[in-house]
């Protein structure tokens, strides 16, 4: 691949990028950037897991992927190109020390490479931010031996709504220290710009005790209740009390 132009910046040259095409009949992309979902009619976009092709009612499908990439939206042919690769003979970060641009073994594209991606419908832009983490942290599973569980047949261990209100983390704690007591703890975080009251269910009665952030109690008196007020964009750490796990 030859250098750059000199009289223009590498990473605008589209023409020397190694990328993968998806076109649409959409006319807007919704991406997933640092600290922010956005929506763009076209140009060049970053998508840190996903990238989203849709229609002017906020459905479409979406290209997704492992790591930060870069992106390119055609909007009049609907055409995505997401950038696998670029490489010019120079380039400024490509020194072994990352301060002279030399050419080094890091410059050229060499060998054989692997590439992952999937294709996911979606009609809310909170389905494709699941589909998205879901891709990026698959659930693992191994074959168990069949046996009864005490689970209701409809229903999961645990579940959180409404839709904008995602489970970040759930642990157990089994040191008491500074008021944190031992139990399961859930951390909420409501993903939109509006108050929502957070609902969990479970096999059985759920209870939650809203916490600080070392896990001790934020409020000694407080209700212990299945629902609990989240404010716009806020994030909540919760002990849990009444899961029902399930034996066999």
């Amino acid at each position: 691949m030859e250098d750059h132009r000199p009289d223009e910046a590498y990473f605008v040259q589209d023409e020397k990028k190694l990328c993968v095409n998806v076109e649409t009949p959409f006319r807007e992309v919704f991406y997933e950037s640092p600290y922010m979902l956005d929506r763009s009619s076209g140009g060049r976009v970053i998508g840190l897991g996903f990238a989203g092709l849709e229609d002017a009612s906020g459905r479409g499908v979406a290209l997704l992927n492992r790591g930060t990439r870069g992106h390119q939206f055609d909007a009049p042919r609907g055409l995505l190109r997401q950038v696998l690769a670029w490489a010019p003979a120079h380039w400024l970060y490509a020194g072994e020390d990352f301060l002279e641009a030399t050419q080094t073994r890091f410059t050229y594209l060499t060998g054989r490479a692997g590439y992952d991606f999937a294709l996911a419908p979606y009609d809310s832009e909170w389905e494709v931010l699941r589909a998205s983490w879901d891709y990026l942290l698959p659930v693992l599973w191994a074959p168990v031996k069949p046996s009864r569980g005490r689970l209701p047949l409809s229903g999961s261990f645990l579940n959180v709504g409404p839709e904008p209100v995602l489970l970040t983390a759930l642990f157990a704690s089994v040191h008491r220290a500074d008021g944190r007591e031992e139990g399961i703890y859930a951390r909420l975080w409501n993903a939109s710009s509006r108050q929502r009251r957070a609902v969990l269910r479970s096999g059985g009665r759920v209870r939650t005790l809203p916490c600080n952030l070392n896990l001790s109690p934020a409020d000694e008196d407080g209700d212990r209740s299945a629902a609990l007020s989240l404010r716009p964009w806020g994030i909540q750490t919760v002990r849990v009390e009444g899961l029902k796990a399930g034996a066999g």
